[in-house]
């Protein structure tokens, strides 16, 4: 009897895409061990590959420079002048829509076809191509349409974007019409984001959302592990600072529309923490910084990414970090004190994930606001009330339960051995 084999395909910018999928093949094998997994891996290859190998699943390489371990965190994705080129040729074409990869990936379900289902993380590209070869498709995203089509051009040219309007408005209606028609070739959609009315109402998702297509499923993510005192003390070990210290975590993102915003935010988290190992002496940092060249002072340890990093994060007495949705929905299932930054608003791609924070009431951090961000760290260091107010209210928005990657590896499973 031939095997049902899943086919795993994130997108390739951000490490975001990468975990959420691994969380979900993770659950679904071992749900179901009988079927088969492939990862169409494009991006953090070093990273991801031996995690999806461990879990089972086969990994395929669909980076068109397999030299090269490809990052986002690593370059400007994006220039100040928006226009079709910038935009579309040079981002969203090759990241979002590729039709390089769209032929690749038949290529790849001819060979395997077994492939019942395509489960992606928010590539448009591997559900064109699973609707050509006539497979299940099941979308993952934490988003309800394409960003820069939810984007007003007053706020674009606020941030200091330049573009020619009646450009502007075709690239937004041709994203819009292209995110909503790709919304129609899937058979199921999962979503880890809370609806929110102000920012969601008018957007064709919402109407999946309310027939039952769509379905919100609370934080995809990996097990919680038990934690203890033990396993925060082999922490500390591990990052040379005492057992007595207060530790922040601080994260930079893994998709940089410029990067010198990753710089300034790097440099941002330094001075903050001048500021607060002032204040008390016994604070650490570690700083994710994305970068194995970043020089730190003495107190602050630099690690370029940590993608095991619950135990980290809950030995952490705070955590400054942006507001990837990824990292949203682990700190608060795990529940573990944080603020969300965002260094500018010309990271339009995280726009949408800091205003639905900022309605559910998260602590925010706008335009490195270095006084905010210190006092507001304050606050959440010495005030038990303020960290149980965050619990009990904006996590709990976000993370109603915390078992989405079980409830989506059934839903995957349902999926896959429906016949069409």
């Amino acid at each position: 009897m031939n095997k049902n084999i899943i086919a795993f395909i994130p997108r390739g910018t951000g490490s975001g895409h990468n975990m959420r999928t691994y969380s979900i093949a993770k659950k679904y094998f071992e749900l179901f061990p009988k079927d088969e997994g492939i990862c169409f891996l494009e991006s953090l290859k070093s990273t991801f590959e031996p995690m999806f190998k461990d879990a089972g699943i086969k990994v395929i390489d669909v980076n068109k420079n397999e030299s090269k371990d490809l990052d986002y965190s690593d370059r400007s994705v994006l220039s100040n002048v928006l226009n079709w080129d910038n935009v579309i040729t040079k981002f969203l074409g090759p990241s979002m829509f590729n039709s390089e990869k769209v032929f690749l990936l038949l290529k790849y379900f001819e060979k395997y076809k077994n492939i019942s289902t395509v489960v992606t993380d928010l590539d448009l590209s591997a559900i064109v191509a699973g609707s050509i070869a006539r497979k299940k498709i099941v979308l993952i995203t934490e988003r309800y349409g394409s960003t820069i089509s939810l984007i007003s051009s007053d706020k674009l040219k606020n941030a200091g974007f330049s573009f020619e309007e009646n450009e502007m408005n075709g690239i937004q209606k041709t994203m819009k019409e292209l995110f909503d028609w790709c919304l129609d070739l899937t058979d199921l959609i999962i979503t880890d984001c809370p609806y929110n009315e102000l920012q969601d109402d008018k957007t064709y998702f919402k109407k999946l959302l309310d027939n039952g297509k769509a379905k919100f499923v609370g934080p995809i993510i990996r097990d919680k592990k038990i934690f203890s005192p033990k396993i925060k003390r082999k922490i500390f070990s591990s990052l040379n600072i005492p057992f007595n210290s207060i530790l922040i975590t601080a994260s930079i993102g893994g998709t940089s529309m410029f990067v010198e915003d990753k710089k300034k935010m790097q440099n941002f988290y330094l001075e903050v923490f001048d500021e607060l190992h002032k204040w008390n002496s016994n604070i650490k940092m570690l700083l994710l910084s994305r970068d194995n060249s970043l020089k730190v002072p003495d107190g602050v340890i630099s690690l370029k990414y940590l993608p095991n990093w619950y135990s980290l994060l809950q030995s952490s007495d705070l955590v400054l970090a942006h507001p990837g949705w990824i990292t949203v929905t682990e700190l608060s299932a795990l529940q573990i004190p944080a603020i969300f930054c965002l260094s500018s608003p010309k990271e339009y791609h995280e726009w949408d994930e800091f205003i639905r924070l900022q309605d559910f009431g998260f602590i925010t951090n706008f335009e490195l606001d270095k006084n905010k961000l210190v006092s507001d760290s304050k606050k959440v260091l010495t005030s038990e009330k303020t960290k149980q107010k965050l619990f009990r209210s904006a996590y709990k928005k976000v993370a109603p339960t915390v078992n989405g990657s079980r409830v989506t590896a059934k839903l995957i499973h349902n999926i896959s051995i429906e016949r069409r």
